[in-house]
């Protein structure tokens, strides 16, 4: 690992799968294209991470903090999928900006899922999906630690379709360690 590094991934086809590891200052570009592709991206400060993933039953996670108690500043994850039944997970620390956005249907048996989880404070979330029923999107932005104030957080969810569910949960204050 290091700075101020770019790892671009280009996969198309079936059941692949692209891990990117990344310090600080670097850029990881993932694209996929084909079903039931996986696509991990981790960094810590100052990261960008792009995900395209064109086909069904894909999942994107991007870390932007996997070292524990060390801060995680300044990141910028971004998602797109433009198939069916797809899940995007991001996690973050303080003062990051987290977009995603599928573009394909789901159901109530699979759905599109997004997970958004910031902590600490200026974190920027949006999440959009637009097609299908059923479909999902949960953002927390809540402080790691007693003491903070897990200020100036800001969070947006659009959906389009049926039976879709968003939850929202914006908390000061909380207790212990942050969630993988």
């Amino acid at each position: 690992m290091g700075d101020d590094n770019e790892a671009s991934v280009s996969q198309s086809g079936t059941s692949n799968v692209a891990t990117v590891t990344q310090d600080d200052d670097n850029v990881a570009t993932v694209a996929q294209g084909g079903d039931n592709n996986v696509a991990t991206v981790t960094q810590q400060t100052g990261n960008t991470a792009n995900v395209d993933q064109g086909g069904d039953n894909n999942t994107a996670t991007v870390n932007q903090k996997f070292a524990f108690n060390a801060p995680s500043i300044g990141n910028t994850a971004t998602i797109v999928q433009s198939g069916d039944y797809n899940e995007a997970t991001t996690n973050q620390d303080d003062n990051n900006t987290a977009t995603v956005t599928q573009l394909g249907i789901g159901t109530a048996v699979d759905p599109n899922t997004v997970l958004i989880s910031q902590y600490n404070n200026g974190d920027v979330a949006t999440a959009t999906q637009l097609g299908g029923s059923g479909n999902s999107i949960v953002i927390s932005q809540e402080e790691c630690c007693t003491g903070n104030t897990g200020v100036d957080n800001y969070a947006t969810a659009i959906q389009d379709g049926s039976n879709n569910s968003t939850t929202i949960t914006q908390l000061p204050g909380v207790v212990g360690p942050p969630l993988p």
